[in-house]
């Protein structure tokens, strides 16, 4: 077997210190012995992790000026294991592994073959990435059964290092080099265990994977855990949760053809068509419509649906995609008319928005999508208002239009027997907008401008004029 040659070497005594440097031996130690981790370059283009634990002679006598004792014996493993993991030139997206065993006249040693997906198809792992690697794993693999201040284990950090080839070693190391671990840190790791340990908010390392958005990451640990769909943090929101609510469309896809209950309630009683809609996802939203998620489902405090974050949140995308109607879904199942804690469909509250210009413009885009789908004209709310009151309020002049072209009743009262064009005159402010929406009403009522000469005196019914 051709001699291998040393590029890089990580040193980790039993106190904690370390040390990187080239090739064999180590330069400082405080205890007799310790854990020796190194990178050796070797034939056909292979990078090998070695693990073994060594033995020290310390001189106490011999100290340098900062009161630091030297080794001045020679480094004697006293075990050791051989990891050899090839460079791969495959442009394969999936995960490669095979396993041979190897004897040679240094020992027994166990190849395993990997390909990363973010791994260069043409070239492999870099001797630069392999280091990186290394020096990830020298801050993981001790404390492999403990969680830190934050309840975060080995798996999360290496999700969070936003490394998906150190996590794929990782876990190659766990499931299938248990004995390495054992030799090198005197631990045993049930992996099982370890992939389904949350955080103090409940976030396994797939949770976190989802965050981040590392589609990678997260389907190596996705293809090793046993129940995926159980999984929920404290705030009871799942996988699919998650990926909802950060617009991860591929993972989604992924957690529903694993089968997970697509309308799953979270401790708000949010499903996951919530969270992509008030967060604007409409590609999630595709998705998740297209798998069969219920648009009329309400969460607990304000009793609204995802059409009603949509409108809320302004996400006009994602109101056109709940709002299209599949060809064979009722009215019910639409969901355009379900009213909130306070009798208000979707339609309201596109009419009730208010701010500038482009807020108003698409507000108004908003309203027309909803008409235009069907959406109830004349819907009253717990008070007995309509959509149109609403817009006359608000003085959105291109909701006005939209709702009275459409046929909308200006000449619908509410509980306090009030008209739409009343809401514009009492508590529209004063301006153009006001005068054209007043104008509007009451062009379609028929009537005329009130007695006084404009829009500021009394309200105008069929010719007369009301105190």
């Amino acid at each position: 077997m051709a001699q291998s040659r040393p590029t890089s070497a990580i040193y980790t005594n039993r106190s904690g210190n370390q040390n990187t440097h080239a090739g064999h031996g180590c330069q400082n130690a405080n205890n007799a012995s310790g854990t020796f981790i190194s990178i050796e370059q070797g034939p056909h283009s292979t990078f090998s992790i070695i693990l073994c634990r060594h033995s020290y002679r310390i001189d106490s006598n011999h100290a340098d000026r900062h009161g630091h004792t030297e080794n001045r014996g020679p480094s004697t493993p006293t075990e050791s294991m051989r990891i050899a993991i090839p460079r791969m030139r495959c442009s394969q997206i999936s995960l490669i592994r095979s396993i041979q065993v190897f004897d040679t006249p240094n020992g027994t040693y166990e190849q395993t073959s990997l390909l990363d997906p973010r791994v260069d198809p043409q070239r492999g792992p870099s001797l630069d990435l392999w280091k990186q690697t290394l020096a990830s794993l020298f801050t993981w693999l001790p404390n492999l059964n403990k969680q830190d201040a934050q309840g975060l284990t080995v798996l999360h950090h290496a999700v969070k290092s936003r490394s998906c080839f150190a996590l794929n070693v990782l876990l190659d190391l766990i499931e299938n080099h248990p004995h390495a671990l054992r030799l090198a840190f005197n631990v045993t790791v049930d992996l099982a265990a370890l992939l389904n340990t949350p955080d103090y908010a409940g976030q396994t390392a797939a949770h976190h994977a989802v965050v981040l958005g590392d589609w990678h990451s997260f389907k190596l640990l996705a293809e090793k855990m046993s129940d995926l769909n159980k999984l929920a943090d404290k705030q009871d929101q799942t996988i699919l949760h998650l990926a909802a609510q950060w617009g991860r469309a591929d993972i989604a896809k992924y957690v529903l053809d694993k089968g997970t209950n697509i309308d799953q309630q979270d401790r708000g009683r949010h499903t996951a068509l919530h969270h992509a809609a008030m967060n604007g996802h409409h590609e999630v939203v595709r998705v998740l419509l297209g798998a069969g998620a219920r648009r009329d489902v309400k969460e607990d405090c304000l009793e609204w649906t995802a059409l009603h974050y949509a409108v809320i949140r302004k996400r006009l995308e994602t109101v056109q995609v709940l709002a299209r109607r599949s060809y064979n879904e009722t009215d019910d199942e639409l969901g355009l008319d379900v009213k909130d804690h306070q009798g208000r469909t979707a339609l309201h509250l596109a009419c009730h928005l208010e701010g500038g210009a482009t807020e108003l413009r698409i507000a108004g885009d908003m309203v027309s999508v909803l008409i235009a789908a069907k959406a109830t004209l004349n819907v009253t709310d717990a008070v007995g208002c309509t959509p149109l009151m609403y817009a006359a309020a608000r003085t959105n002049l291109a909701a006005v239009r939209c709702l009275v072209d459409k046929g909308a009743d200006v000449d619908m009262r509410d509980g306090k027997r009030k008209r739409a064009k009343d809401y514009a005159l009492d508590q529209a402010p004063r301006g153009k907008e006001r005068d054209a929406v007043v104008k509007i009403l009451s062009q379609h009522h028929g009537g005329e401008w009130p007695d006084g000469g404009g829009p500021g005196g009394g309200l105008c019914i069929a010719g007369q004029q009301e105190g």
